[in-house]
């Protein structure tokens, strides 16, 4: 974290990036020297009687499939995440419940609240400061969307569904569907189409060939030349892959849609179960 560049002040802008919960995870481990998943398990899990609850490997049955809405409102399969919290992303997205540990938590997260560091009858501390908005989800489009520690909280009637790639409202005709989800990808692709400088030249693909990291060493893409493109894939994954096309002088572009995208969240899922990100000793 020291070594990146700071692009907005202490919360006057919010960006999603539920990476960042991977440092908690590992003061936490480095403090209660037991693993996230341990800890969580004793001092949460445990206390309020989640027996289906776990950042462990999916060893139960019953397990409930997960879908996501494509442009034509049709539901597309995604594989079930096995991540758990020996990789760096545990704490992110490694956590699997169920509907009833679910409210049950829900329950104590909804006590009444009193000014006091601790509520009665919750093994949760600073409630109060969980709970209430931190930062507006848009700085620029106040929309009564706003996060806290961890909880996005919706004013209602403000639409639900701030974090995912689920449309903001679905109803039962899909023409009445706010449809501008749909519509940011081509809405993007438009704006790079009118910011190209065209017919600038370009050296032989192949002098573009290798892997290229990030500026800290922590992310990769290899790219290399296929016919007229150049093909680029994420961390060596076979299937989490873009042909790209020669944008201008030595920019490279993909074009992609919100389909592509939710169906390469499986190759994404299988692809971090085989090579794990895994946490720094």
């Amino acid at each position: 974290m020291a070594i990146l560049e700071l692009i907005a002040s202490f919360r006057e802008d919010f960006s999603y990036n539920n990476l960042v919960y991977s440092f908690a995870d590992i003061a936490l481990e480095k403090i209660a020297g037991v693993s996230f998943g341990t800890f969580i398990h004793k001092e949460i899990f445990e206390p309020l009687g989640l027996l289906r609850t776990t950042i462990g490997p999916t060893s139960l049955d019953n397990v409930a499939k997960s879908y996501q809405t494509l442009d034509n409102c049709t539901s597309w399969r995604i594989p079930t995440s096995n991540i758990q919290d020996s990789t760096v992303i545990g704490a992110t997205g490694g956590a699997k419940s169920t509907i009833n540990d679910l409210l049950t938590t829900s329950g104590i997260l909804s006590l009444p609240q009193t000014n006091s560091t601790s509520t009665k009858g919750s093994l949760f501390r600073e409630l109060p400061t969980l709970v209430q908005n931190h930062i507006l989800a848009s700085a620029t489009k106040p929309n009564g969307q706003f996060y806290g520690l961890g909880l996005v909280v919706t004013e209602l009637p403000s639409a639900l569904g701030l974090v995912g790639l689920n449309l903001p409202i679905v109803t039962r005709n899909c023409e009445e569907d706010d449809r501008k989800s749909f519509e940011s990808l081509s809405q993007l692709q438009k704006q790079m189409d009118d910011a190209q400088f065209v017919g600038t030249p370009v050296k032989p693909l192949k002098s573009y060939q290798g892997r290229y990291y990030n500026s800290i060493g922590t992310f990769f893409i290899d790219v290399a030349a296929e016919g007229e493109q150049l093909r680029m894939w994420c961390r060596g994954y076979e299937g989490v892959d873009y042909n790209s096309y020669h944008y201008d002088h030595d920019i490279f572009a993909w074009a992609t849609n919100r389909d592509h995208e939710i169906k390469m969240i499986g190759n994404d899922i299988a692809a971090d179960q085989q090579k794990p990100l895994e946490k720094p000793t």
